[in-house]
């Protein structure tokens, strides 16, 4: 259930409006994509696709532009400026996108239902950097694991994106988490539709969690029943009850 109302920092990011998907390939994106979330697609003109879960728009697929870099994007929403923006972590080449409108993902939306984003983490190798750059541009406060290697970003107490530091030959950059009925089909499944395992399945701090890739080598996240935004960083069980 989504959780109770208080009054939120109207000029934060609050949350994740949807999922932009850049690819040379947006069909054969779509159609894995689609199968293994189980997303209602609406093609569009210039093989452009807007994927659903019920009323709620969860990816947008189309290819790059010149200039633009292929991937996964978050746009995020919230803030003041009106219209979207890019938002690009000095140094790392990390971004993502911040557009005013709706949230549609987040700790003050709906609970995740199944091919809904239920995540979102920074891996970064300036973690000192990358902190100062997002409460800046995004107004969020870095709340430091034990081991100073991780952070929760939060807005009034709230978990909105997590922040890792990344190992010397981890990938920086942003990753999606989508939420998973059965983590270990899921992860049979995007095998089948020609999809890689980039990790786990294996416990997390948002709970059962792997990282695959789709045809196309574009890595995302998935957690199994994460229940509420964060999963079990606000504390959702880590473990499935047995039985």
């Amino acid at each position: 259930m989504p959780q109770e109302n208080v009054r939120v920092n109207p000029t934060a990011v609050r949350g994740v409006r949807r999922l932009e998907l850049l690819t040379p390939d947006p069909a054969r994106s779509v159609e894995f994509h689609a199968d293994l979330h189980g997303w209602v697609v609406l093609a569009q003109a210039n093989d452009r696709f807007s994927c659903w879960v019920g009323e709620r728009r969860t990816a947008h697929v189309r290819r790059p532009r010149p200039g633009e870099r292929a991937g996964w994007h978050i746009v995020f929403g919230g803030g003041q400026r009106r219209g979207p923006r890019t938002l690009t972590d000095d140094g790392s080449g990390l971004h993502a996108i911040l557009d005013t409108g709706r949230v549609t993902h987040g700790p003050w939306a709906p609970e995740p239902r199944e091919g809904e984003p239920c995540w979102a983490e920074l891996v970064t190798a300036d973690p000192a950097r990358s902190d100062a750059y997002w409460a800046a541009n995004a107004g969020w406060d870095a709340d430091p694991g034990d081991d100073q290697a991780n952070a929760v970003y939060q807005v009034d107490g709230r978990a909105v994106a997590g922040r890792r530091t990344a190992a010397t030959d981890h990938a920086v950059g942003w990753i999606c988490y989508l939420a998973s009925p059965d983590i270990v089909q899921s992860v049979q499944r995007a095998v089948e539709l020609g999809g890689r395992v980039q990790s786990g399945p294996g416990f997390t701090s948002v709970g059962h969690t792997a990282v695959v890739s789709c045809p196309d080598g574009f890595s995302h996240a998935m957690v199994e029943n994460p229940g509420i935004w964060a999963g079990a960083l606000t504390g959702q069980p880590a473990i499935p009850p047995a039985g």
